[in-house]
């Protein structure tokens, strides 16, 4: 069963570096017994996106689509597509043309790529 998926959330996360301490205000995440900080986090509506909020030590930037659109080199720093294609199936994840095993736990899809992490989240949550 394949089912496409037009309002969501994609949450970017960097595997911690061992040694390293961030309390959880910073944005972390533990999966499979590994910590993770988020990077940034991508609301999509329809498809399209809606807004990026970026992650860095001295707090959260929050840019609109209408920023990203108009600012080529922030489209190429933030490196998301303006709009996204996620179909889901029972054990594959196609995002953009790019095929992924994934784990689900609840609301959530959870693709691990070596020291990365991406979430995709179903429901908006902000």
């Amino acid at each position: 069963m394949t089912h496409p998926h037009n309002s969501f959330n994609i949450i970017y996360c960097k595997e911690v570096s061992s040694g390293l301490q961030y309390n959880n205000s910073c944005g972390t995440i533990e999966y499979r017994g590994e910590k993770y900080t988020i990077k940034k986090s991508v609301y999509y509506v329809k498809k399209k996106l809606q807004n990026v909020d970026v992650y860095r030590s001295d707090g959260i930037i929050s840019y609109t689509k209408s920023e990203v659109e108009s600012d080529k080199k922030l489209a190429n720093y933030l490196g998301i597509p303006l709009v996204r294609i996620v179909v889901i199936s029972k054990d594959k994840l196609l995002d953009n043309n790019t095929l992924f095993s994934y784990e689900a736990k609840g609301d959530s899809i959870f693709v691990n790529q070596a020291k990365n992490l991406v979430i995709y989240v179903n429901s908006i949550q902000k």
